[in-house]
């Protein structure tokens, strides 16, 4: 269950009538009901599959680019406190120093050479 008391970021997180809803009577919902809002990525039936989950994310995670995840972390997060101007700066500007990067070049290279990357975080 999903409690909205106090939850102020669901109003970035949903769409504003389910989290007025949720934040002004306290309501509790469903995990179903969540995924359906889009607040969560999937529903599990219990802990252990949902470690084998997280588990098998993280190892997909691993397979991309280290810089490229970094960049795409800040980029989500500064979303929730920048203007969509700053965003778009900060986004050109992290574009701008990854394309630059040996890794940039290591991706398509890997790839065209039917091999996993060897990154190096430059």
């Amino acid at each position: 269950r999903v409690s909205a008391l106090g939850n102020l970021p669901l109003l970035d997180m949903m769409p504003m009538g389910e989290a007025l809803h949720m934040l002004l009577t306290g309501t509790h919902i469903s995990a179903e009901e969540a995924y359906r809002m889009g607040l969560v990525h999937k529903v599990v039936p219990n802990r252990e599959t949902l470690m084998q989950e997280a588990e098998a994310i993280a190892e997909q995670i691993k397979l991309c680019a280290p810089l490229a995840v970094q960049a795409v972390r800040r980029i989500a997060y500064a979303r929730r406190e920048q203007s969509p101007g700053e965003v778009l700066e900060l986004t050109e500007s992290l574009r701008e120093q990854l394309v630059q990067t040996e890794d940039a070049k290591e991706g398509p290279r890997a790839f065209a050479e039917k091999r996993k990357p060897a990154w190096k975080m430059r």
